[in-house]
């Protein structure tokens, strides 16, 4: 039987942001840091990540893994987009400075006299910098009606997270500004390596409801993650490669809340469920893991006179077998 947990119940909503920031390049070592320049920045209280329910999503929760995306491989195709990298003649001694530090050279000759031998050197860099990054893309939202049902199709499962106890190279997490398309042209920089970075936190307005904030997470273990897409590496076998599924502590999971129709697949009557259905196993599974590490698990419910989504803990008791009765608490 599954313990009871304590109802905290919180009508706060959080409003969209709509600050642009400014961001600096503060370290070029192993793992960079970015830090944001605006004086009344300040950190989140935690972090959130968003989960459809799948036999790999529950599998990295309960193995304590997370995935940091190729920066190519993001679902907005307007994200860290690397045409967005400008080159011209006069950025000639950036990049030859940018190959040396790759053990590249550049042929001076043909970049003064053709753009597209320019643009294969700034893919050669993008493509250098993809294999040594990796994007979390995260919220401090738990409770986004959006979010819950473009990620999680209402039947998935949210971590919170206690980000200060990620590994080292996760670094901090990073607030995204979100821009016009005009508004891009302001954040151009004249160091095309911090630009680089630069096009990872920027973001169209369209998708302002996130309030997204992300870690640039570096390999750890080996020089380059494992990287897929238009700058794979896969069939670069001369070096070892880092995955990309990436682990930290347990200490650093704070809660679990389960989607408002995560038990309704399952479902036999209104508040019996039977954990032999199709998914059921995957859905005990990770409640099973919650409670063996005294993980903080809750449902949402809706607060229709608020028009919310509101918390709530809940207990499972034991029929028979697989079958389970939900008893929300009041």
């Amino acid at each position: 039987m599954a313990t009871i947990l304590i109802l905290h119940v919180s009508l706060h909503i959080k409003k969209m942001r709509d600050k642009k920031y400014s961001y600096r390049l503060e370290s070029k070592d192993s793992y960079p840091i970015i830090e944001v320049k605006d004086i009344d920045w300040r950190k989140p209280e935690y972090i959130c990540k968003y989960y459809s329910i799948s036999e790999r999503n529950v599998c990295a929760a309960i193995s304590r893994k997370i995935f940091v995306s190729s920066p190519d491989l993001l679902n907005d195709l307007f994200d860290t987009l690397f045409l967005k990298i400008a080159v011209d003649k006069s950025h000639i001694n950036i990049y030859r400075e940018l190959m040396t530090y790759v053990d590249l050279e550049i042929d001076e000759e043909k970049f003064n006299n053709s753009q597209q031998y320019r643009e294969s050197l700034r893919n050669t860099l993008c493509a250098i910098w993809t294999s040594k990054t990796g994007i979390l893309c995260t919220t401090d939202d738990a409770v986004n009606d959006l979010m819950w049902t473009h990620y999680t199709n209402n039947e998935g499962f949210l971590i919170q997270f206690n980000y200060n106890l990620f590994p080292e190279n996760f670094g901090d997490p990073i607030p995204i500004s979100y821009l016009t398309n005009e508004e891009f042209l302001e954040y151009m920089y004249s160091d095309v390596y911090f630009q680089l970075y630069v096009n990872s936190l920027l973001k169209k307005q369209a998708w302002k409801y996130e309030n997204e904030y992300r870690f640039l997470v570096h390999p750890r273990v080996y020089k380059t993650f494992l990287t897929t897409g238009r700058f794979s590496n896969e069939d670069h076998c001369g070096y070892p490669k880092e995955s990309r599924l990436q682990s930290y502590p347990k200490e650093c999971v704070q809660k679990i809340i389960l989607g408002f129709n995560f038990f309704k697949p399952i479902m036999t009557t209104n508040l019996n469920i039977d954990f032999s259905k199709s998914t059921g196993l995957l859905r005990k599974n990770l409640i099973d893991y919650a409670l063996n590490e005294n993980i903080k698990l809750e449902v949402l419910s809706l607060d229709y006179k608020n028009m919310i989504f509101v918390p709530r803990s809940f207990e499972l008791e034991k029929i028979s077998g697989l079958e389970f009765e939900v008893k929300y608490e009041s």
